[in-house]
């Protein structure tokens, strides 16, 4: 008989789109066209350098501290744009990882420990309740965001404060949020921040949308709540940033205290991140505010498009601040099981989408729409298949 797994990892999700991958694999089998409105990709070119030959140097093991090149070009882009305090040291105070992914289960490594609970504003990035059970601690979801389209003056402390048990450790925002492109204001964040300190709690501020914001208000980076900084995670991936999935280079930026255990779990997870990706990501950053603005208007042209499709068709949906994801919902006409097989079929009709169930448990109802992954009018084409699919059942 084979000995027992861990439980921990049971309690680790299954991919967002396992029910969904049997319907694709059998249509790109067959050759058919299938428009992928489902993951957060772009459709842009991103700003390669000129050159795409690798390095032979790149090959063998690299600093598990990453490129110093890049390490301190990360740095300047975060004083600029991100307005981490001027004091922001690249050497001790960023890590990078491969992906934002890996980056932020490092840092959660370093902050958490069995049993932790983690407040979870939702509805959120599907992997974060991934990460937080990896290292053994327990997601707690608390419903916001939605809320807070419908009523910007939500008592969110309130709402943290009856989530919140002698447990608690920290909390996980996204801005702009994934699902459903929520920016939090400063008002906002700044009740976040009252409660985080009165109990004394970490923040996981995820940011890695916060280059695509629609809104005249932009974004407010967490770290410039006074006081923050020294309690605050804040993630960053140039997957978004410059539309570099596939390279898997991402950041985290934390007090030194929390970088120097993360860079530990880093070093005996993937010792270095790939040094060819880092180069491809240092000669992006040259071009990073000049791609960006092209990006923006993109972006915001398909957010325009995906939610005039959506109001033809009736179907409820907060026009997105941010980010690259509008989120549907459907709950006057499906439930959570009429919907999941609605997503099915539309894959059989040609369009892939993301199940709301995956973003938070009062959210099955849903489904996250990415509209820059695609070029525009492929965006408006895979809603009204997938409006048809809605209008057949």
């Amino acid at each position: 008989m084979m000995p027992r797994l861990s439980r921990d990892a049971h309690r680790i999700g299954k991919s967002v789109f396992a029910e969904l991958t049997p319907g694709v694999a059998a249509r790109r089998a067959q050759g058919l066209d299938l428009i992928e409105l489902q993951i957060g990709d772009s459709c842009l070119a991103p700003p390669l350098a000129s050159s795409a030959e690798i390095d032979r140097s790149s090959l063998r093991y690299g600093d598990v501290l990453g490129l110093r090149t890049l390490r301190r070009a990360a740095g300047d882009w975060l004083v600029r744009k991100r307005r981490v305090p001027d004091s922001f040291d690249c050497e001790t105070e960023l890590l990078i990882g491969a992906g934002g992914t890996h980056a932020l289960f490092c840092a959660a490594r370093a902050i958490l420990d069995q049993g932790d609970e983690v407040l979870v504003c939702a509805p959120y990035w599907p992997l974060t309740t991934g990460i937080i059970a990896a290292v053994s601690a327990v997601p707690v979801e608390v419903s916001i965001t939605q809320a807070l389209y419908d009523n910007s003056d939500l008592d969110v402390e309130a709402l943290l404060e009856k989530a919140a048990t002698p447990k608690t450790r920290a909390v996980y925002l996204i801005s702009p949020n994934n699902p459903d492109g929520f920016v939090w204001s400063r008002e906002q964040l700044e009740r976040v921040a009252r409660f985080v300190a009165r109990h004394d709690l970490w923040v996981f501020a995820d940011e890695v949308y916060a280059d695509f914001v629609y809104s005249e208000s932009g974004h407010t980076p967490f770290v410039t709540i006074k006081d923050m900084f020294e309690r605050t995670v804040s993630a960053y991936s140039f997957s978004k940033s410059l539309a570099l999935a596939g390279a898997r280079v991402g950041l985290v930026a934390a007090p030194r205290e929390v970088i120097a255990i993360a860079q530990r779990v880093s070093t005996h997870t993937v010792f270095n991140v790939p040094e060819h990706e880092q180069r491809v990501v240092l000669g992006a950053l040259q071009r990073i505010d000049e791609w960006q603005a092209t990006a923006r208007l993109h972006y915001r042209e398909a957010r325009d498009a995906a939610c005039a499709s959506l109001a033809r068709a009736g179907i409820a949906h907060a026009a997105p601040h941010g980010g690259t994801y509008v989120f549907a919902d459907l709950s006057r006409t499906h439930s959570p099981a009429d919907l999941k097989a609605a997503l099915v079929r539309a894959v059989d009709a040609g369009v892939m989408l993301a199940p709301g169930e995956a973003f938070g448990a009062d959210f099955g109802s849903c489904v996250r729409i990415c509209f820059t992954g695609e070029p525009v009018d492929r965006v408006v084409k895979g809603i009204d298949q997938f409006v048809g699919v809605l209008t057949r059942r």
